[in-house]
């Protein structure tokens, strides 16, 4: 998926998160899901205790309009331009909806098994310039430094291990986003190279691991 590096695909935009403690969720803005229109019930893809990974559902434009506007997205990966609800919904059909078809790979939407808040995403990428998969991840600011992007990437990463059986992962980031670098150092990943990536402003770290 060309967006992510970084907390998408680390170079997608991450901004540092913490990996220690249990802390209450933090109040939002977005009331909890209370009434029966908007009951969703997904089946999750990959959980933990915590957190639940689905695919991304029409309905959740709003929160990709939210997500894709976040400062430190644009700062780490790029100014998409969705403003409104049409311009995600554009995006859900032309971007994330082919990726979320190719077996296993492309973002999965991140939540609170207990609340139900949508705070980011992860997921394997593939890309045509390379030959390996990438791991990418994004967070809203409320969510970060609590662990879950940790927590979410390690759901992902051995999913990519043990079922998809990948041999080697990549990660991207920028060289100034150091919570995408710490996350894919404690994924296991090291860095290779500094290098131009194209459709990214600045440089683009590289970092791997052979599984």
């Amino acid at each position: 998926m060309d967006e992510m590096r970084g907390e998408v695909s680390c170079r997608v935009g991450f901004a540092p998160c913490s990996t220690t403690g249990r802390v209450t969720p933090p109040k939002s803005d977005r009331p909890l899901i209370n009434t029966a229109k908007d009951i969703h019930i997904f089946m999750y893809f990959l959980k933990s205790a915590r957190i639940g990974l689905r695919r991304f559902q029409i309905s959740d434009c709003d929160f990709i309009v939210e997500l894709w506007n976040d400062p430190d997205y644009i700062a780490n990966v790029a100014d998409r331009g969705i403003r409104t609800s049409v311009d995600a919904e554009r995006y859900f059909s032309e971007k994330l909806l082919p990726n979320c078809r190719e077996g296993g790979f492309g973002p999965y939407l991140v939540e609170l098994i207990d609340t139900s808040y949508r705070m980011g995403f992860v997921g394997l990428f593939k890309r045509q310039e390379f030959e390996d998969a990438d791991i990418g991840f994004a967070f809203l600011p409320s969510f970060r430094r609590m662990g879950y992007a940790l927590e979410s990437a390690q759901l992902i990463e051995s999913y990519g291990r043990t079922t998809l059986g990948l041999k080697v992962i990549n990660g991207f980031t920028s060289t100034t986003n150091r919570g995408s670098q710490i996350i894919l150092s404690k994924l296991g990943l090291a860095y290779q190279k500094t290098f131009r990536m194209e459709g990214y402003e600045g440089d683009t770290k590289l970092y791997s691991k052979v599984c």
